[in-house]
């Protein structure tokens, strides 16, 4: 009985959009098996899943302070955060080496936030306010999610309201950059938050709305935002599931380019001096989701999700000048699939993306694609075989398989092996970009990748988990520029080890992790392969917890990341390796959830990115601050 109670606690949280819930529950009160959604788009037992995979619960995010979804991700093994400034510059995320964070999927309850053809997006715009969970996929994910997963894929799950009880509550969190002396200043970054949820006898709903103001640190790089969403949903009688999620968010940011000055010289002045100093970015971008669980009984389930999203994006040379440039992207799709007894999955999808540049021709993209997985065990083997046919209406057809096992070796010991074959469409401006000396290439293949990881979990001691996986990813046919347009030419290759050591005993929790990591590639005009630029070879983390007797949280974080450069074979600009250290106090006083931290407590001058002047298209550095005080307090109230 034990075993249909827990099949039942899966569908249940699958219904409730959160399957990948940390923890679900028997009847008989005994804890089930961890849940993971990312791997095989069902709610599996994370034991009987690869080790390529990584979980960042809301509780580790409220430890770590993190307010935007890049602060959130900084601690997954395998996983560059890119940063051209602070709350609210742009930052994008790349997975195990690959060129770009085209190579990422970025998803948001099932819906691709980037599409197939409108890529590299923007993190540090999904606030963590709405965030139950985050799944990371290391490695190829072509199989089941489709284009631009020769990384892997970050899936976000958003929060559903499951308490009787009507939930609310307000924060506020603050910020001081230090000043050109380098001591702190007023409190100079403000975020506003709030929320409320409530659920009746079939329907639940939530809604969520968040707001910031900062000065930057950077001159030029002050920002302002304000997102809103909502989610609801109504359960059937028969089990059946409907959710609606809207979200809208307004941004509008300064565009400082970055700065000229070496960084050696740096020292809380100089490099706050940008490039640009008038340049302004706009960006609105509103996403809707329509969910549809239908249970069939013996015949399983099926899933329909439609979704859609149209992102504006300007760029003003001054403030209140005209836009001097404008694009909008429109997005819709659909996603369905028929899950059967004993682990069998089907299911089609359509995407259509559209791009409209002013003063260019409006374009649009159609994609499709059907998939097909199984599950079966044997002894203590579990198989997981899926493949995938997608067919896009600049390239045509292209086929990719997946193979997983793992083995439950011993009561302690899992043992893992993956092969996933993935690919990357080109984007629009690869495809169509027009320019005087420079052009698109509408005959563009696709990237492909094979993905290949070998991986070991194992549990020296209670409460204690420890899991290597070794990967190597060879990359075909990258897009690369040319004298005169995007070719195919060049190739890549990515092969490293990744290390995670969760532990908790008593008052004190920990979590390590260390990645070491080769890439290297060639070029259009260079056959010999060469490390790629801001590909660091080694990086590690540390984040340690103690609870005290009197109810405080003391959170140390230690990030470590090896030197980068500017070009690939190690050439150009470098970024020196660098070592920050974060620490947090958290206590909860009646209900009310107050925390201080201090950021980069050795005043670190750092940076992670590099820009380009666009007047003499000279090579900038991204500068972040050093040392940086940040406080608040969230009051929750229940009715």
């Amino acid at each position: 009985m034990k075993s249909i109670r827990t099949r039942w606690a899966i569908v249940f949280a699958g219904m409730m959009g959160t399957a990948g819930l940390l923890q679900a529950t028997v009847d008989d009160g005994e804890p089930a098996k961890p849940l993971f959604l990312s791997v095989t788009r069902r709610a599996d037992p994370m034991e009987t899943l690869p080790s390529n995979i990584s979980v960042v619960p809301k509780e580790e995010i409220l430890r770590s302070g993190a307010r935007t979804l890049e602060e959130a991700l900084v601690l997954v093994p395998s996983l560059d955060v890119n940063k051209t400034g602070v709350l609210g510059s742009f930052s994008t995320v790349r997975l195990r080496g690959v060129p770009s964070s085209a190579h990422v999927q970025v998803l948001v309850d099932d819906q691709p936030l980037g599409g197939v053809s409108t890529q590299f997006i923007d993190v540090s715009q999904i606030p963590t306010d709405n965030i139950e969970r985050i799944e990371v996929v290391r490695g190829g994910s072509s199989v089941l999610y489709g284009a631009n997963t020769v990384g892997g894929v970050i899936h976000v799950l958003t929060k559903r309201h499951t308490a009787d009880r009507t939930h609310s509550s307000v924060g506020l969190h603050m910020r001081s950059f230090p000043t050109e002396k380098g001591v702190l200043r007023r409190f100079d970054t403000q975020n506003y938050s709030a929320h409320i949820g409530a659920r009746g006898n079939l329907w639940d709903g939530s809604f969520f709305a968040t707001r910031y103001f900062t000065d930057g640190f950077q001159k030029n790089s002050d920002a302002k935002n304000v997102s809103v969403s909502g989610n609801g949903g109504v359960t059937f009688g028969n089990g059946a599931r409907l959710t609606l999620d809207l979200s809208r968010s307004d941004h509008d940011t300064g565009d400082p380019q970055g700065t000229l000055v070496p960084q050696p010289a740096w020292e809380h002045r100089q490099e706050r001096i940008p490039v640009d100093p008038n340049q302004r970015v706009s960006q609105d971008l509103n996403t809707g989701r329509l969910k549809a669980h239908l249970p069939l009984g013996a015949w399983g389930s099926v899933q329909s999700l439609l979704y859609g999203s149209d992102q504006d994006y300007l760029l003003f040379p001054s403030p209140g000048a005209a836009a001097s440039f404008e694009q909008s992207n429109v997005i819709v799709g659909n996603d369905t699939r028929l899950s059967l007894p004993g682990g069998f999955l089907l299911g089609a999808s359509y995407e259509r993306d559209k791009q409209n540049t002013v003063g260019s021709l409006p374009r649009h993209l159609v994609d499709w694609g059907l998939y097909v997985q199984e599950s079966w065990s044997a002894g203590t083997w579990d198989f997981i075989p899926a493949a995938r046919l997608d067919q896009h209406s600049a390239f045509g057809n292209v086929v990719n398989p997946r193979f997983t096992a793992v083995c439950r070796a011993a009561e302690n010991l899992k043992l893992s092996v993956n092969a996933a074959r993935s690919f990357r469409a080109p984007s629009f401006l690869e495809l169509y970009f027009a320019g005087p000396f420079f052009s698109g290439n509408p005959d563009l293949r696709p990237e492909t990748a094979w993905s290949y990881d070998l991986g070991a979990q194992f549990q020296p001691r209670e409460n204690m988990d420890v899991s290597v996986t070794g990967f190597y990813t060879r990359l075909r046919e990258r897009i690369a520029a040319g004298p005169t347009t995007y070719n195919n030419s060049p190739r890549a290759e990515m092969r490293g080890v990744e290390v995670e050591v969760p532990h908790r005993i008593k008052s004190v929790s920990s979590q390590a992790g260390y990645t070491f990591l080769e890439a290297a590639g060639n070029s259009s005009t260079q056959s010999r392969y060469r490390p790629l630029r801001l590909t660091p070879k080694h990086t590690a983390h540390y984040r340690f917890t103690w609870t005290s007797s009197g109810g405080w949280n003391i959170t140390n974080t230690l990030r470590y990341v090896h030197k980068q450069f500017q070009l690939d074979g190690e050439n150009g600009l470098k970024l020196p390796s660098m070592t920050l250290w974060d620490i947090r106090f958290t206590k909860r006083i009646l209900a009310a959830d107050l925390y201080f931290a201090l950021d980069d407590v050795t005043n670190k001058r750092y940076a992670d990115a590099f820009g380009s002047d666009p007047a003499t298209f000279a090579t900038t550095r991204l500068p972040l601050p050093g040392r940086t005080f940040r406080g608040g307090i969230t009051i929750r109230f229940v009715d």
